[in-house]
């Protein structure tokens, strides 16, 4: 009896779990079929659960949001996968901790992320231009008016092929320009190509592996100074764009990039209305005709001056071209323009850092130092005792593709990343027009200005002494007002007060002055250490008296087993070669 009821209730079991499983199935495909009726219509019917159209378009589900739990960073390849990364790509060049870490969040959907990514401000705000998300693209023009960096994602400025209708497509310097086209017509005289590339540049070349770029000044790079960089860590060479190629495909140990102004003037609004570009003389000539005529007629002139119509900019300042390998790495620096990105081979990674932070952690090098611009921090590998403020910093990133625009406000921290094996991109820089600047580059501005004057009436050494002075109010124990140089310092603390007072805020001259000056404005002796001394003439040999007797010039190893008793570390080879001369030897003479 007790038998037959076990058995009966496995049967129950087998058939209660037959039908979940069919119950299942059938949920699956009810499933299927209602995401295929949202993909392929319009018409979205009424109920709480049907998504948007934008987010259709974005490729996000509610109903799926809601049940399946959302990726983690243990889950993916790379680290910032939802940022267009992918596992080929060589790992971060900065430390994770400048990013707020919003994959591990799980979030219920689309609108509370955008929230939470506008509080910490560790995203670019970005938008696709192809999508129909007008909400979006207004609230990424109103963050560009308060000058704040923008992505904008396949803005067609460079071709677009993947257009929705061919009417929408066209072609663009994204599909025709990469390193062997630029080869062919980069530098080709007026001889219609048919000659090769005369004309030369000049390309940064990183000797070691580590493969940084950090152009230095020659004209700031004195010796004798406080700032002399004996041996600078990027070298120059001038060679042809199909040398620059050949060199950087061929190249293991040692990596070169190339970087180069392509305009002469600058182009005003009017100009790039104008239906030939070329005719007014803009670009340099040694770029050649064939690359001249590319930007004229593959870039999409009238659209880009539409944005800076509607952004309130004024006229182009200058258009550089950028190119380089995988792993190259344009460490952190900022430009005191308005700078417009625009990828059009190959991918690059861009750490993006505020203003704000620049005297709260970045430490950048003094204007009269080589590497003026650029941050004191190696991001590849942070020394905390050396700069303990860096731990505060925090940053925001972003992943460019060909047809990608990204705009990057005047004193923001760039640090650009190489991600594949060929990357090329032009560099916009503009001018301010109408546009109001905004607060966080202006400690910058009013920094450089003052160490600027400062080191005019008391030398670039002296600079940090004398802040800390004017810092903490005590310039009436250093200023004699008896003599001409005391007039000229006591004038100078004023101008340095007002200069604060007027620009920064009122009473605000003591605590910007501290932050200015904190780990800065010394010599920079680091730069120095693996410089190896090389042999002046003017070093005498030192000449050492001969004491060998007969027997130690006749047979050195005596000698050398006498230096070494002295304390000197000689070597010798013995010979192996029988000498029956030797006073050691055993055997009988003859």
């Amino acid at each position: 009896m007790t038998a037959t009821t076990t058995n009966n209730n496995g049967d129950d079991d087998d058939e209660k779990s037959e039908n979940d499983l069919e119950s299942l199935l059938r949920n699956q495909i009810r499933s299927k079929k209602l995401n295929e009726k949202r993909t392929t219509s319009n018409k979205f019917g009424n109920g709480i659960l049907q998504p948007r159209k934008a987010q259709i378009e974005r490729g996000i589900d509610t109903i799926a949001a809601a049940i399946v739990p959302p990726l983690r960073i243990n889950d993916v390849s790379h680290e910032d996968f939802e940022l267009g990364a992918v596992a080929t790509d060589p790992p971060l060049r900065f430390p994770k901790s400048l990013l707020s870490d919003l994959t591990n969040i799980p979030f219920a959907c689309d609108l509370e992320k955008e929230k939470e990514e506008t509080r910490t401000s560790c995203v670019i705000s970005r938008c696709d231009l192809n999508a129909r998300d007008i909400r979006r693209k207004n609230k990424v023009m109103d963050a560009m008016l308060r000058g704040e960096p923008v992505l904008l994602r396949n803005s067609g400025v460079v071709g677009k092929l993947d257009a929705k209708f061919n009417a929408d497509s066209k072609i663009g310097l994204a599909q025709v320009w990469n390193f062997d086209h630029l080869a062919k017509i980069l530098g080709v005289p007026d001889d219609g190509g048919n000659g090769a590339p005369t004309h030369t540049w000049k390309c940064f070349v990183c000797p070691s592996d580590k493969h940084r770029f950090i152009e230095h000044d020659e004209s700031k790079n004195i010796l004798g100074s406080d700032y002399y960089v004996r041996e600078p860590e990027t070298q120059s060479l001038d060679c042809t764009f199909h040398e620059f190629v050949q060199c950087a495909r061929a190249w293991k140990d040692k990596s070169i990039y190339f970087e180069s102004v392509l305009t002469k003037d600058s182009i005003s609004r009017k100009t790039m209305s104008s239906s030939n570009v070329m005719e007014k003389g803009i670009f340099d000539s040694k770029i050649g005709p064939l690359a001249i005529g590319d930007l004229e007629s593959l870039f999409d002139w009238k659209w880009f001056q539409s944005l800076l119509s509607f952004q309130r900019f004024g006229s182009i300042l200058s258009m550089k071209l950028s190119a380089g390998c995988r792993d190259s790495l344009r460490p952190s620096r900022y430009s005191l323009e308005d700078s417009f990105i625009v990828q059009i081979h190959g991918r690059r990674r861009i750490l993006l850092i505020n203003p704000d932070q620049t005297y709260k952690g970045m430490y950048p090098y003094p204007i009269a130092h080589p590497y003026d611009k650029f941050s004191m921090v190696d991001l590849d590998d942070v020394n905390d005792g050396q700069f303990p403020n860096f731990s505060g910093v925090r940053g925001m990133t972003c992943i460019l593709e060909p047809g990608d625009i990204l705009y990057i406000p005047s004193g923001w921290w760039r640090h650009e990343h190489g991600l594949c094996a060929e990357h090329v991109a032009l560099e916009i820089s503009v001018a301010a027009g109408q546009r109001v600047r905004s607060d966080e580059s202006l400690e910058i501005l009013v920094s450089r200005d003052l160490e600027r004057r400062v080191g005019e009436v008391v030398g670039a050494g002296n600079i940090k002494h004398w802040l800390q002075i004017i810092g903490s109010a005590e310039e009436t124990d250093w200023i004699d007002l008896g003599t001409v140089r005391g007039y000229q310092r006591i004038s100078m603390t004023q101008m340095v007060r007002d200069e604060i007072d007027l620009n920064l805020g009122s009473g605000k001259w003591s605590e910007f002055l501290k932050r200015m000056i904190d780990g800065r404005l010394d010599p920079t002796p680091w730069l120095n250490i693996k410089f190896r001394e090389p042999l002046y003439i003017s070093d005498a040999t030192e000449r050492v008296e001969d004491t060998r007797n007969e027997i130690e010039k006749k047979f050195p190893e005596f000698y050398v087993q006498k230096l070494r008793l002295d304390g000197y570390n000689a070597e010798h080879t013995p010979m192996t070669v029988f000498n029956p001369e030797h006073p050691e030897t055993i055997a009988p003479r003859k």
